[in-house]
């Protein structure tokens, strides 16, 4: 009679843990749920935007946005903008400053393309 050794090799899953506050944790939870995934594929698709340097920002998120957080994009992604370009003019104002400013980030990122695309997988 034949012995049969059968090896499952799984692949190995790391756990990764950190302490955050209550208020970070639901703020987590929230955007997890509105987003509808999973707190784990919340933190991992972080995890790869900050390893790659991509980004997963939509419009929507950019609409939402003042001046600061705006800034705070170029800054983090190290985009090819220069905030102070859109600041100043004697006609211009906070509000259309900020609009300048998402439009720039928007065509950088080349997010205007993929609502194209989105809209085209709709029809």
């Amino acid at each position: 009679m034949y012995n049969y050794l059968i090896f499952n090799k799984m692949a190995k899953q790391m756990t990764v843990s950190t302490r955050v506050d209550d208020e970070l944790y639901e703020w987590i939870k929230a955007d997890a749920e509105d987003r509808g995934i999973s707190m784990s594929e919340w933190l991992l698709d972080l995890i790869y935007v900050y390893i790659s340097g991509e980004s997963n920002l939509t419009l929507d998120d950019l609409e939402d946005m003042d001046w600061d957080e705006l800034v705070e994009v170029v800054d983090d992604l190290e985009l090819d903008i220069d905030p102070s370009d859109f600041i100043g003019g004697a006609f211009k104002s906070v509000e259309r400053e900020t609009s300048e400013l998402r439009e720039a980030i928007a065509e950088e990122l080349d997010l205007y393309e993929d609502e194209k695309d989105e809209e085209k997988d709709e029809e």
